[in-house]
């Protein structure tokens, strides 16, 4: 499990994301993530373009395997040849990828076979996984001017009868329009789309990632012994809860405290700890962040 993030998200000047694309070239998916990976693998700020897939996921291809996908720009990749599923991320096998903040727009599932087979433009999903796409205002997708026959933004296979399916939870995303429409999300009782929005109410132009109230950069050192330093930037300033906890979920330290706009840092010594994965969790009234920390004595 590993983090690959961009130099926006580390402090440096926001122009920088110029040099954080992933370009697919059109020789097949541009990230492809199928070794089992937990959400603690975090896919975090690059512009992802270019990729060709023959059947499934232009973009991002994740398979039996559950990353984070967090803030990224996914355009212009396409997916299909006869018949085809995924054009910006296609989720597959036994998945529970997380799928936060990314822009998602003018990826296409298209090809030369007359057929009414090319599916999920935006995010496809086979009918074994189980993401969560958004969850908050902060967190949620934007998605738009993709292309399929059906679902062109989210699609979610099926096989049986799906009367009694339970939704996949896909709150406060932001479509062109609120509900979207069957074309757009398909089959409509297979998501969850409570407290979608209508993109307009953003006022961003295409293109532009969605700015959080605050970000957690990655500590350092990391590994560390004993002590690390964890950095937050903040638009405004305001109080934060902070909790560290160990591998087995247990909180062995919390505190709620003031910090100014800006860039703020604290040290953390863990010298009564015993060497492993911690997991420091950062949370306002209305995101959290976490960051995985390691210990080596």
């Amino acid at each position: 499990n590993i983090t690959l993030s961009t130099l926006l998200y580390t402090g440096y000047n926001s122009e920088d994301i110029g040099f954080s694309t992933l370009q697919g070239d059109g020789s097949g998916p541009v990230v492809i993530i199928n070794g089992g990976q937990d959400q603690s693998t975090i896919l975090l700020g690059f512009e992802i373009t270019g990729g060709n897939a023959e059947e499934i996921g232009g973009g991002i291809l994740i398979e039996n395997s559950s990353p984070t996908i967090d803030r990224n720009i996914i355009h212009h990749n396409h997916s299909g040849l006869c018949g085809g599923k995924g054009g910006g991320i296609a989720v597959v096998g036994t998945s529970y990828p997380f799928i936060f903040g990314n822009i998602i727009h003018n990826n296409d599932v298209t090809g030369d076979c007359d057929c009414e087979c090319y599916f999920g433009g935006g995010i496809y999903v086979d009918n074994d996984s189980w993401p969560i796409v958004g969850g908050s205002m902060t967190l949620g997708n934007i998605l738009y001017d993709n292309i399929s026959d059906i679902g062109r933004e989210l699609y979610r296979d099926h096989i049986d009868d799906t009367t009694d399916w339970t939704p996949i939870y896909a709150h406060h995303n932001y479509f062109d329009s609120c509900p979207p429409d069957l074309y757009s999300v398909y089959p409509t009782n297979g998501w969850d789309l409570e407290h979608c929005h209508t993109r307009d109410i953003l006022g961003i132009g295409k293109g532009q990632i969605i700015i959080d109230e605050f970000y957690l950069y990655p500590n350092y050192p990391n590994p560390f012994n004993p002590i690390t330093t964890i950095r937050i930037f903040l638009q405004n300033p305001m109080y934060l809860n902070i909790s560290i906890y160990d591998i087995k979920g247990a909180v062995i330290y919390s505190d709620f405290k003031y910090f100014k706009d800006g860039l703020n840092e604290f040290k953390w010594n863990a010298k009564n700890h015993t060497s492993g994965m911690y997991f420091i969790t950062i949370a306002s009234q209305s995101i959290l962040k976490t960051q995985k920390v390691l210990l080596v004595k």
